[in-house]
């Protein structure tokens, strides 16, 4: 499911577009700027940007001031002069230009935005579904998940939410946690246990991806529980990274092997039989 597909009136499509007009009401609502971005991002949403632009040179053409009569102008001239597909990219010249346009604007796209109707779709559902009886996860976690897909899959939203907004960024989490609805003290906690168990990976906090093992959740085929849940490694010995252990700990022993000198080093291993003791020990002594 790509972005190629934004031109396809399909179940999915519908119910992706929908989605955005959501989470982009609520960003207004915040004070989000109007800028390119966002209107490219809009335009994805509404399938264009021609009934917008057509509300707003009516409402401009009822302004009695000048400034109201220039803009008017101004609309006339872009719509006459400026391509469908290409109108993203002019409206934010035209409000900064023309500040009595703001108001309009806004009042424009907040109704089309919220008149945009409801799209149920069976393959959204399913993942969901799937997402809490193969994870465990609750409704506001998979949440979580299925906006991280999205915006892996449809450049226009990644562009406006993940990089202009940097929504994943710890000062962009309140705002996303207001898009989804989800309490803002619990969202760096469900971030970091879906990346713990490897449902999303963690691209330094900034970005967060759903890996190639856990999208076809999001596809008609049953996810492979073999590689959901595992992955094969190679060798007698593991990676010392496969063991959970704090990273701080491995890099320690690593520091004291690389340094011991002629007296002998004794590191004392401790836990249950099965716990992985004797792996740790070869793995430790392969990497040092």
């Amino acid at each position: 499911m790509q972005d190629k597909a934004h031109t396809i009136h399909s179940p999915e499509i519908l119910y992706v577009r929908h989605k955005v007009a959501q989470w982009l009401l609520a960003v207004l609502g915040k004070g989000a700027a109007m800028d390119s971005n966002f209107f490219e991002c809009l335009g994805w949403a509404l399938g264009g940007l021609g009934e917008l632009m057509e509300g707003v040179r009516k409402e401009s053409a009822a302004l009695r001031s000048a400034s109201g009569r220039e803009a008017c102008e101004a609309v006339q001239m872009l719509l006459a002069s400026t391509p469908k597909h290409r109108l993203w990219r002019v409206c934010d010249d035209l409000i900064d230009d023309h500040p009595c346009m703001k108001d309009i604007f806004l009042e424009r796209i907040g109704g089309l935005l919220r008149a945009m109707p409801e799209a149920p779709c069976p393959l959204f559902r399913q993942a969901q579904s799937r997402l809490e009886t193969v994870f465990g996860l609750d409704a506001d976690s998979a949440a979580l998940c299925e906006f991280t897909f999205l915006l892996q899959s449809f450049q226009q939203i990644e562009s406006y939410f993940e990089d202009s907004l940097k929504v994943f960024h710890f000062t962009g989490r309140p705002l996303l946690a207001h898009m989804l609805e989800l309490p803002q003290a619990d969202l760096s906690r469900r971030l970091d246990e879906l990346v713990g168990f490897g449902i999303l990976e963690d691209g330094y906090g900034h970005s967060f991806r759903v890996p190639e093992t856990v999208q076809p959740v999001w596809s008609q085929e049953n996810p492979d529980s073999s590689r959901l849940f595992s992955r094969p490694l190679e060798g007698e010995c593991l990676p010392l990274d496969s063991f959970r252990l704090a990273p701080e700990e491995v890099r320690h022993v690593r520091r004291l092997m690389d340094s011991r000198g002629e007296e002998p080093l004794h590191i004392l291993l401790y836990g249950t039989s099965g716990t992985g003791k004797s792996s740790f020990a070869r793995s430790l002594a392969k990497a040092c």
